[in-house]
């Protein structure tokens, strides 16, 4: 059996201007002339629907302030308000006075006056025993919820007081007695009752819903539902209050949009409920939206309150920590971002386990963290392919494999397979387990110009740092790969060429730190602790370049059909390397000039009879001569 709705609508909120007024800053000087320092002065405000930018239906009315002059909506009677008058010095412990509807100081109530659509409370400040020059504060809530204050300080002479905002002067009937009046319309307020029934509330011309089930809330609340203007890349932004308002179970809301007023560039697919976090300032998707494109609308469950509104799925955050904010899985927050959306992740280690990214998006940490995301069995963190356009960035992750590799399975911590266009990952930190295969695996991708990234990224563990077979990889911006079992990067068929630039490479394994085959590389400026593997059908230029650790057989080697290889402005220590380079046969041929060789002891260049012709000059040598065999 359903449970019956109580409806209650609540109209269109007028935004006010923002108009915040202080006293003034004079400051004094001493016999000198020279400026005194001084502790600021006090700061004071008014808020209410002319001052302050405050609730839109709420008026501050003579003789507190100068005449409104224009009001925003219907005069609301119905409401039980209560007044509550303060010690600006310490607001929380210094109450003065506080008036209801039913009770005051000197028997002395709120009380309404329709005829002339007004609430009035006379306080007797001699009832308040209040001191010249101390300044209070008179509030106005309405089950609970502040609708309007205004700050005031009284005269010495007793017989008035002063708005310290906006400078007016107010006269206190027989000397002692501040009139307060004020004006609330519908829409000011919405009193939510503990009810067993659903509650609805209708705001904002229809174009706002919430639905309170029941317990959502303990006691009778007030909230306020007010149109604001839109910050960032919000559409749509409504401000819910209080600010801060927990529920126990969650409160569907709904907002609605207009999609004839969307701004270039952005259609409905784009639109999510988004909340702003007051942290930080940004409009964030939260879990269990859902768009209706029919009744354009966007619809969350609220867990508390804040200013939400219609704007572009464009930041989620992964963060399996329990907060209803956030998504609990990583692929959840993918699902909930547009193209080219970014996914932040909270700190911590959290685990990832062959998570499919198929559109270009962004993953990152959250702003000053430095999360980890760890793999615990042989499987892959992340699976990238899917899109024919676009970029994939994951940036300032560490990515850990703490597993070893299982029986004819090859996991790596990143796999791209096609179709991907461009995936680039940027300052991420690869700790793989040393039986693993290693930090990144890219297969063919059918996208012309597709390829992958490494920029500066970190790389330890594993057989191999990278390995990338029919598509494009750069390494650049100090990336360092080391620690690895068989060779640091593996390049099989390149798309398109490729270059490895201004990065580390230490002990690269067994084998090489580059291998290349059938592929264009650029290898400039680099140091490596390791030698370099250069096989068929490549054309790559090795220059300006480190080179030590070489080990027993080459420092270069560049050798089969097809293959050329340019060595120039290296510096090379081939101790223990005999020869230093090797042009094996059939290639197609190379230029070795203006390199630096020390600690060498055997032969300098060893072409391969076969070997197409090959230029051999300006080369330095030492403590041997710079030899070349045959």
């Amino acid at each position: 059996m359903s449970r019956p709705t109580t409806r209650l609508t609540l109209p269109l909120a007028v935004l006010a201007a923002i108009a915040v007024s202080h006293c003034g800053d004079g400051r004094p000087t001493g016999p000198d002339g020279q400026e005194q320092l001084t502790p600021p002065a006090p700061q004071f405000a008014i808020s209410d629907a002319t001052h302050g930018g405050g609730n839109a239906h709420f008026f501050w009315l003579p003789p507190m302030v100068g005449d409104p002059g224009s009001f925003n909506g219907a005069f609301d009677g119905t409401q039980s308000p209560v007044v509550h008058i303060c010690d600006l010095a310490d607001c929380a412990t210094m109450q003065v006075a506080e008036y209801t509807t039913t009770s005051g100081p000197g028997s002395e109530t709120v009380r309404v006056v329709p005829s002339d659509e007004h609430y009035i409370v006379n306080w007797d400040t001699d009832e308040s025993a209040v001191a010249s020059g101390a300044t209070y504060r008179i509030s106005v809530l309405v089950a609970g919820t502040e609708l309007g204050f205004t700050d005031v300080e009284f005269g010495a002479s007793g017989r008035e007081a002063r708005d310290l905002t906006t400078n007016e002067t107010i006269g206190l009937k027989d000397g002692r007695t501040l009139p307060i009046k004020f004006r609330i319309e519908e829409g000011a307020v919405f009193v939510i009752p503990v009810s067993e029934d659903v509650v609805t509330v209708e705001a904002l011309e229809g174009t706002v819903t919430l639905e309170l089930p029941p317990g959502a809330l303990g006691e009778e609340t007030g909230i306020t539902v007010e149109a604001v203007e839109p910050t960032g890349d919000a559409v749509v932004a409504v401000e819910f209050g209080p600010e801060g308002l927990q529920f126990a179970v969650p409160v569907p809301v709904t907002i609605g949009y207009d999609p004839l007023t969307l701004p270039p560039g952005l259609t409905e697919d784009d639109l999510a409920f988004v909340l702003l976090d007051e942290n930080d300032g940004r409009f964030k998707i939260g879990p269990g939206g859902v768009r209706d494109e029919v009744a354009n609308t966007v619809t969350a469950p609220l867990h508390h309150f804040s200013t939400g509104g219609a704007g572009p799925a464009e930041l989620a955050i992964f963060c399996p920590d329990g907060n209803p904010d956030t998504f609990e899985t990583l692929p959840e927050a993918l699902d909930a971002v547009i193209d080219g959306g970014t996914v932040e992740v909270c700190d911590g280690t959290h685990t990832v386990e062959d998570v499919a990214v198929s559109r270009p998006v962004t993953i990152r940490p959250e702003p000053g963290a430095t999360p980890t995301l760890t793999t615990l069995v042989a499987s892959r963190t992340l699976v990238i392919g899917g899109y024919a356009s676009g970029t994939v960035l994951i940036e300032g992750l560490t990515i850990a494999m703490t597993s070893p590799q299982a029986t004819g399975f090859f996991p790596y911590a990143i796999r791209a397979q096609d179709p991907y266009d461009q995936l680039v990952i940027r300052n991420v930190t690869f700790n793989t387990a040393p039986a693993s295969w290693g930090a990144l695996r890219a297969l063919a991708t059918s996208v012309p110009g597709g390829g992958v990234t490494l920029d500066g990224v970190t790389a330890m563990g594993g057989a191999r740092g990278a390995n990338v077979t029919d598509s494009r990889l750069d390494i650049t911006n100090n990336s360092h790969l080391s620690g690895f079992s068989r060779r640091a990067v593996q390049i099989a068929r390149s798309t398109s060429p490729g270059r490895i630039e201004n990065s580390t490479f230490a002990a690269c394994g067994s084998t090489h730190c580059i291998g290349v085959f059938n592929s264009s590389v650029d290898i400039v400026s680099n140091t490596f602790d390791g030698s370099l593997n250069i096989g068929i059908n490549s054309t790559v230029l090795i220059d300006d370049n480190d080179i030590s650790g070489c080990g027993p057989n080459f420092c270069v080697f560049g050798g089969g059909t097809g293959t050329f290889l340019t060595v120039t402005n290296n510096r090379i220590d081939a101790s223990g390397a005999d020869p230093a380079i090797l042009l094996g046969a059939p290639a197609d041929g190379g230029l070795i000039e203006n390199n630096v060789i020390t600690g060498l002891l055997g032969t300098f260049v060893f072409v391969e009879p076969g070997t197409g012709p090959t230029t051999v000059q300006g080369n330095t040598c030492s403590p041997s001569g710079c030899s070349v065999l045959p």
